[in-house]
């Protein structure tokens, strides 16, 4: 791989060239799988049933899952809930 034109014309050295790469692959990354439940809907694949995609869609827009499962399933979950699923998504993460 050439690296002469970015150590060139921009000065860089290998660590800032890797890390410049990272950024491009990883908005690239974002970028090409940004929703998968809206690119598959757009070939006719349903992944998910529509509850489940409304519920992806609400929490995917600024909700929480506990206000996703009230507006959405019409159940109301009790409040110690969302700090649980809260915890279960850090632990996982």
């Amino acid at each position: 791989m050439n690296n002469s034109i970015m150590a060139s014309e921009f000065g860089l050295n290998k660590i800032e060239k890797a890390f410049l790469f990272s950024l491009l692959v990883s908005v690239v990354t974002i970028v090409a799988v940004g929703n998968i439940y809206w690119v598959c809907g757009k070939f006719g694949i349903e992944l998910a049933p529509g509850w489940y995609q409304e519920i992806v869609e609400f929490v995917s827009s600024g909700g929480t899952i506990v206000e996703a499962f009230a507006v959405v399933a019409g159940v109301t979950l009790p409040a110690w809930v969302g700090p649980v699923l809260a915890a279960f998504g850090l632990a996982s993460a």
